[in-house]
């Protein structure tokens, strides 16, 4: 049913993103992107690559799922999950039949694998099967998937606790641009429109926010690209999807890359294949795509990847910044299966405090010793301003990656106290810097939780 308040609202809609797509064509680095770092987790039971990983919460934990994919070198139907505030994993009830290559998501509480195949990807399944994990099963069958389909591990996403989206993919012949719904409530699949590009798989389908997706790299049967959509979704009916040519991918020609969008402006890559035609060469590029702001470079992933989907929880986030944690288990290191399990942090947020401790006027700039040092979580850190000056007090990481500008503007001539909360911080070496006019000076400092 066509309402004129849908309508008008889907036009206002339509019209942001345009705004929003030509506002932005240049869709460079920023000159200071946010805090990255990896951190190597508690190996999986067992090698898995073209598998499906998900993220759940449940009861104030998060927890992350695999499920099926390649298992020490055979197609297999185990699901684990990783508690990640423990570090530990256990089995969930096995899926009713081995898959690779499969998609997945959660919707209210359950685990939905649809498609897959369960010969290492010559032919693939439209059967859909459902846990719920809170009852712990058993799986049950739920509305087949219109046709056969394959290789949807990066291009399957669920948009909220209803609604699921599949695009692109391979039936058993060929790479299709059809694009599906699931509809968890109904139990029906609805075709939405199709992607602006023939047929492709492999590429990651990501919600950059609830109502606007993003569509990248992918491989066709002769070629792999890093060409980027957007699709914005109709408010009033979510299979009308707005396709329209998005930035180029930084990483280049790509495919089989995790990617997981949080869905308030960014979405996360790593990994991924990036030399065609040859398969299985990884790769530890990760990216960040902020909207409105275009691509970030993050630290590289410890363990090149690809045959792995990514996902990730957003810790906290307020009008001055954000942190994630994405979360990489398993995958191709571009030699062999993997069990290897690594965590994304970023961060672009970091508590502090800045007062004046005097009107004195100091003799010259000066930037003392933060105290205490060591740390866990606040230090304060003096420094002397003798004039009317425009100042800048930078965080770098022992790497010397920027983590924050803590001031950056004019101040009175003075004492100032500035006070730093490290809570979400790693621990570790970290570096401070006061910059005014041809004036700077650098200390360090010590994280220790």
């Amino acid at each position: 049913m066509n309402l004129p308040g849908f309508r008008l609202s889907y036009k206002i809609s339509l019209t942001l993103f345009l705004v929003f797509l030509f506002s932005f064509t240049d869709f460079t680095q920023r000159s200071a992107p946010p805090f990255s770092q990896w951190t190597v987790l508690n190996n999986l039971p067992f090698t898995q690559e073209y598998h499906v990983a998900a993220a759940w919460r449940y009861q104030d934990t998060n927890f992350i799922i695999t499920a099926g994919g390649r298992i020490n070198g055979t197609t297999g139907n185990f699901v684990v999950i990783y508690n990640t505030a423990t570090g530990q994993y256990r089995p969930l009830p096995p899926m009713p039949v081995p898959l690779e290559r499969a998609g997945g998501f959660i919707l209210e509480d359950s685990l939905y694998i649809v498609g897959g195949s369960t010969n290492t990807g010559n032919t693939f399944s439209n059967a859909l099967y459902k846990l719920n994990l809170t009852s712990n099963g058993p799986w049950v069958n739920r509305a087949n998937y219109p046709n056969p389909i394959g290789e949807i591990t990066y291009s399957t996403k669920s948009r909220n606790d209803s609604l699921a989206y599949v695009a692109g993919g391979k039936n058993n012949v060929n790479p299709v641009n059809n694009v599906f719904l699931y509809n968890g409530k109904q139990n029906i699949w609805v075709p939405a429109n199709n992607l602006p590009t023939p047929g492709i798989f492999g590429a990651g389908l990501s919600f950059v926010e609830d109502n606007f997706l993003m569509f990248i790299g992918g491989k066709s049967n002769d070629s792999a690209h890093s060409l980027c959509f957007f699709g914005l979704i109709n408010p009033g009916n979510p299979s009308i999807i707005n396709w329209s040519a998005g930035p180029v991918y930084p990483g280049g020609k790509v495919y089989n890359l995790g990617n997981w969008g949080s869905k308030d402006g960014r979405v996360f890559f790593t990994g991924g294949e990036s030399v065609f035609p040859l398969d299985n060469r990884a790769t530890d590029k990760t990216y960040m795509f902020e909207m409105g702001e275009g691509f970030d470079t993050l630290s590289d992933k410890p363990t090149p990847i690809t045959h792995s989907q990514i996902d990730g929880f957003i810790i906290d986030t307020t009008s001055t910044g954000y942190e994630y944690e994405v979360y990489a288990p398993g995958g191709f290191d571009g030699s062999s299966a993997t069990n290897k399990h690594e965590k994304l942090f970023v961060l672009d947020s970091l508590p502090t405090s800045i007062q004046p401790v005097t009107n004195d006027i100091p003799a010259g700039f000066k930037l003392y010793q933060n105290f205490p040092n060591p740390f866990n979580p606040e230090t304060k850190i003096l420094l002397d301003v003798p004039l009317r000056s425009t100042v800048t007090l930078n965080i770098y990481s022992s790497e010397g990656r920027l983590i924050r500008t803590v001031i950056n503007k004019i101040l009175n001539a003075g004492t100032y106290e500035v006070t730093i909360n490290g809570k979400n911080l790693p621990s570790g070496i970290y570096f401070y810097t006061l910059i005014s006019d041809e004036w700077k000076e650098t200390k360090r400092m010590v994280l220790l939780k």
